[in-house]
């Protein structure tokens, strides 16, 4: 790219500046405050609208020179005119061009790359050297270094979140393989072992095995069974203890029903009697009651037409004419009544002895049943619950111990059988383990990411080497961690003039590699006049591969200029070019 010509109108310190750029080095020189500088922003504002001194738009009016009203920046570059407003940063309608700031940025500004901060540099270099990180680019990558294209399809959505994501995914995957490989073998995982690994199958004799087998379960099944038996008596022994249990208890309550002693017969028979001549005594009463009924009627005489009463006594009819007979007759049925009374308690209490004489008398007979019950059972009740209880445990052991007996067999059973099986499965788990550890390491810090970082770095360094040795300047490098060193000691120790130096070669190599062609290079007049005279002759011999390269510098005046290079002398009073 050429920079055909640079006009300004009141821009900063430049009232008016008409400048033809005709040889391939232009060096603007001056004293302090002259305006070099500015013909450095200039060209960054013209050409990407971003003057550098100021950073909002509302502040872009104070770039104007002071007392006048507009300000014009026109950038020529090939023949394509960039206008650009100073005081609104906006375009010109009629300009046919306009450039993004990405790689010419540093090459306008020559200390912008050393500016950045680690990612910012990588991400520099990788798009200055057109290096391919996007996943695609990745995968063929990892796929040409031989890792399975399904696990590496797999992986690439944890690439989204960086190379450090996708490698620790990838290290776990290869973990959970190794501990797959593990569980099939039960041994613990080494790469060169799982390499040779086969399952070991048990020399054993499978005739003799199986007829073992075959006796082994024979003899369960009898256990078994003769553990079903002892259980079965257990629970019928355990029934009978609760039987008699239970009659203990009811034998305990029948005994307190007779509690007074035994009852004789005799005297439940003697109750009886009584409570007959009770009964009868009551009937005999009650025929008396019946006797003294006195019935009164109201009778007229049919002569006289009196009314009189009429009863019936002993079977006369008589005139009642008074209460007397019937006050009698009622006193006498109260007496009958009262006794009636007396003898119905007796009665009820002689039925309630009764009825205890015969709930006693039952109860006796019911515990004499009841012992002649218990006694019987404890008679059949022949083996011992602790002893049952003893074969029962003694059984289980037996049991237990043929069960073992079948496992330990069977298992060797099986590991003959799937022997071949389980060499494979352990085969497969290896190799799951060894795609993931293959894709890891791609992804590691050593793998694909510094490939990229050495792709990108190593033509910028051989640039670098290249510059150095034309200079004579100490040999500058961009390490892989992004530290700029100048013969081995980093960017921050460098005096103001190694800085220089390593940042105009840095500014060159990005120039020259992109082919932008066009370098921008201020304040040379911190090299001491030798070092200017090497800076010169290098840009100088820069000149044939590069559109245009501008040099500003405080000077006192324009030194002597070679061919090939232009003089621009920036002075208080006056604006001179000179060749």
């Amino acid at each position: 790219m050429h920079i055909n010509a640079i006009n300004l109108n009141n821009f900063i310190g430049v009232r008016s500046l008409n400048l033809d750029i005709t040889d391939p080095v232009l060096l603007v020189a001056g004293p302090n405050g002259s305006g070099k500088s500015t013909i450095r922003d200039a060209v960054r504002f013209g050409i990407f609208g971003t003057p550098g001194r100021v950073e909002a738009k509302r502040d872009y009016k104070s770039l104007i020179s002071t007392g006048a009203k507009k300000g014009v920046v026109q950038i020529s570059i090939e023949g394509n005119n960039i206008t650009r407003d100073v005081g609104t940063g906006k375009v010109d309608s009629s300009t046919n061009i306009i450039l993004q700031e990405d790689d010419l940025g540093f090459v306008i500004d020559a200390d912008k790359f050393a500016s950045l901060n680690v990612n910012e540099k990588r991400a520099t270099l990788f798009r200055v050297m057109s290096v391919k990180k996007d996943q695609a680019a990745i995968k063929k990558r990892m796929v040409d270094q031989g890792c399975d294209e399904k696990l590496t399809d797999s992986i690439m959505i944890m690439l989204r979140s960086g190379f450090e994501a996708a490698e620790k995914d990838a290290a776990q995957q290869a973990t959970a393989a190794k501990g797959t490989w593990k569980g099939v073998t039960g041994e613990t995982y080494g790469i060169k072992k799982a390499e040779i690994w086969e399952a070991k199958a048990p020399e054993v004799d499978m005739e003799q095995l199986q007829k073992e087998l075959l006796e082994h379960n024979k003899q369960l099944k009898a256990e078994e069974k003769s553990l079903d038996g002892l259980n079965k008596k257990i629970g019928e022994a355990t029934a009978v203890t609760q039987t008699i249990d239970n009659m203990n208890t009811e034998i305990e309550e029948q005994r307190t029903l007779f509690k007074d002693g035994r009852v004789a017969p005799k005297d439940i028979e003697e109750s009886a009697i009584q409570i007959e001549a009770l009964k009868s005594d009551i009937q005999e009463i009650e025929s008396q009651l019946l006797s003294l009924d006195v019935n009164v009627m109201e009778f007229i005489c049919p002569d006289c037409a009196v009314p009189h009463r009429l009863t019936v006594i002993d079977g006369k009819i008589v005139v009642a004419d008074t209460h007397s007979i019937g006050d009698d007759v009622h006193q006498q049925r109260v007496t009958l009544n009262e006794t009636i009374t007396t003898i119905k308690n007796e009665l009820h209490e002689e039925a309630a002895r009764q009825k205890k004489l015969d709930e006693a008398h039952a109860a006796e007979r019911n515990v004499l049943k009841l012992l002649e019950q218990r006694n019987k059972m404890n008679g059949e009740q022949s083996e011992d619950l602790d002893a049952l209880e003893q074969s029962v445990a003694e059984a289980k052991q037996n049991i237990e111990k043929i069960r073992l007996e079948i496992g330990e067999n069977t298992v060797l059973q099986l590991k003959s059988t799937h022997a071949d099986k389980t060499t494979e499965q352990a085969k497969n788990a290896h190799e799951e383990a060894v795609k993931w550890l293959k894709i890891k390491d791609a992804l590691s810090p050593s793998g694909i990411p510094a490939e990229l970082l050495a792709e990108a770095i190593s033509p910028l360094n051989a640039t670098l080497a290249e510059h150095s040795v034309t200079t004579g300047w100490k040999p500058v490098r961009i390490e892989d961690d992004m530290t700029i060193t100048a013969d081995g000691r980093d960017y921050a120790l460098l005096s103001e003039s190694e800085q220089w130096r390593c940042d105009s070669m840095i500014a060159a190599s990005i120039s020259k590699i992109t082919k932008i062609g066009v370098l921008i290079l201020d304040r040379i007049d911190v090299l001491d006049l030798p070092s200017r005279s090497v800076a010169m002759n290098w840009l100088l011999g820069l000149s044939s591969e590069f559109g245009t390269i501008m040099v500003m510098g405080t000077l006192k005046a324009l030194p002597p200029l070679p061919s090939g290079v232009q003089g621009l002398w920036m002075g208080p009073d006056e604006m001179k070019a000179a060749a």
